[in-house]
């Protein structure tokens, strides 16, 4: 299966053929097969410093699993991303403030940062877009998990930990 997003042709960095092949087809193939198996099993990908990683989930992968249209399938819709401070501030983030109150597809995305998830699990906001992400980083995310674990506030689609290994304690090269 092979999407193509509005945004490839507006991104001003295109993919690779390895990025499209391994790290966002790959991906989008087997939450393809996820959905209409009923597998609650995650998806591991792997890469090398510098492949391109946060760059592909950011640009390319989140709008093509908002596009994903399977008969029969709640289609994703809340996603939340997890990753290490620098790649949260410096990659994710300068995406999508593109995408904040813009659309893919007519659907109008929103995103949210840490204190927003907060506020969502205390009742003190809701989520006002057709797409919503939040970005939280490792550190607070670990501090924070209880919060919003099993909060009938927030219903998850897609949780996507970028370096998980950092989140496990494992720490991540450059410290």
């Amino acid at each position: 299966m092979l999407m193509k997003t509005n945004r490839e042709f507006t991104c001003k960095y295109p993919m690779d053929k390895d990025q499209r092949e391994f790290l966002h087809d790959n991906i989008l193939n087997y939450a393809e097969l996820m959905l209409t198996t009923g597998n609650p099993h995650m998806l591991l990908g792997t890469a090398n410093t510098g492949a391109g990683k946060t760059f592909v989930i950011s640009n390319y992968l989140i709008p093509s699993l908002v596009r994903l249209q399977i008969p029969g399938v709640k289609s994703l819709r809340n996603f939340l991303i997890i990753a290490p401070p620098r790649e949260v501030r410096d990659d994710i983030w300068e995406t999508l403030e593109n995408l904040d109150y813009k659309t893919i597809d007519g659907l109008t995305v929103c995103v949210y940062e840490e204190k927003d998830l907060l506020d969502v699990a205390n009742s003190k906001k809701s989520l006002k877009g057709d797409v919503n992400i939040l970005v939280v980083t490792n550190a607070w995310f670990n501090k924070n998990h209880k919060k919003i674990h099993k909060n009938p506030n927030i219903k998850f689609d897609c949780i996507i930990n970028d370096e998980a290994h950092y989140a496990n304690g494992v720490p991540h090269i450059d410290d």
